[in-house]
């Protein structure tokens, strides 16, 4: 969390990307859930690895700006 939008924006340009693992909920349901912070780093030009809760099945993933993990990975 940050104080201002400004400090939130600095923290989302400064980092690397982000790494999240989606509440199981989300990924059996396959709802497309896609956290707003996802969209603030993919807006930033920063890599996103995000766990796969059917947002796949509507905007590109595995090419460079979305990553898929799943459960049917080795």
């Amino acid at each position: 969390m940050s104080a201002t939008w400004e400090g939130y924006r600095a923290y989302i340009q400064e980092s690397r990307g982000e790494w999240s693992v989606a509440k199981n909920g989300y990924v059996k349901s396959r709802s497309g859930w896609f956290s707003c912070r996802s969209a603030c780093y993919l807006a930033a030009g920063k890599p996103v690895v995000v766990q796969d809760t059917g947002w796949s099945d509507h905007l590109p993933s595995g090419d460079g700006s979305h990553s898929r993990l799943d459960n049917t990975s080795p």
